[in-house]
């Protein structure tokens, strides 16, 4: 009996120079998107700051407070379905039916941070004051806050950390990680001058 019946087709063994270029197009890959991520939770740290970037969470074209709350919830919610979507088991099942497994944490990162980077720039502004400090002494002091806030963020979870209590699925997970979006991206909010 042959070989090919006993155990199927004969798979040949990769060449050590395929596997080398393979693991460098991941590799490459990989790094390219989380050079993307460092630039985006950079511009995220200036965007809610207010602080050396162009586009602002304040700046922009002022439509209806209506207008504004529809585009940035549904632009929340976008990137909430996308980040949640990606992290469960049954998405990295389907990842990894069509794409090597090798690359499912490169595009998670990769497709967060080009939503993210989509949020900043279709972002709508809400010009409703929500406080303003004029004290010179009490600005550096929400300042400093501020990136202070940025700072125990990324220490709390660093990219690729996984997150406690995954695992549930349904309106209530979705619900605790926009609370956790929350607590990220509007918790370390403490400019002068909050709209």
């Amino acid at each position: 009996m042959s070989t090919f019946l006993q155990n199927g087709p004969a798979h040949r063994a990769a060449s050590p120079l395929g596997s080398l270029v393979a693991r460098s197009v991941v590799l490459g890959y990989g790094t390219l998107a989380y050079l993307i991520f460092l630039g985006a939770f950079l511009y995220a740290i200036g965007f809610v700051s207010q602080f050396l970037v162009p586009k602002t969470i304040d700046s922009g074209t002022a439509n209806p407070p209506l207008h504004a709350l529809i585009v940035d919830l549904a632009l929340m919610s976008l990137f909430a379905v996308q980040h949640s979507g990606m992290a469960r088991q049954g998405f990295k099942k389907l990842f990894a039916s069509f794409a090597s497994p090798a690359l499912e944490r490169s595009t998670y990162v990769l497709l967060a941070s080009l939503t993210l980077l989509l949020l900043f720039w279709q972002w709508q502004p809400i010009t409703t004051v929500v406080w303003q400090i004029k004290t010179p002494a009490l600005v550096s002091v929400a300042i400093a806050g501020g990136f202070l806030g940025w700072l125990i963020v990324q220490r709390i979870a660093p990219p690729g950390t996984p997150q406690p209590g995954q695992s549930p699925a349904g309106f209530a997970d979705l619900f605790r990680h926009l609370g956790r979006l929350d607590a990220r991206s509007l918790g370390p909010r403490t400019a002068p001058e909050y709209t």
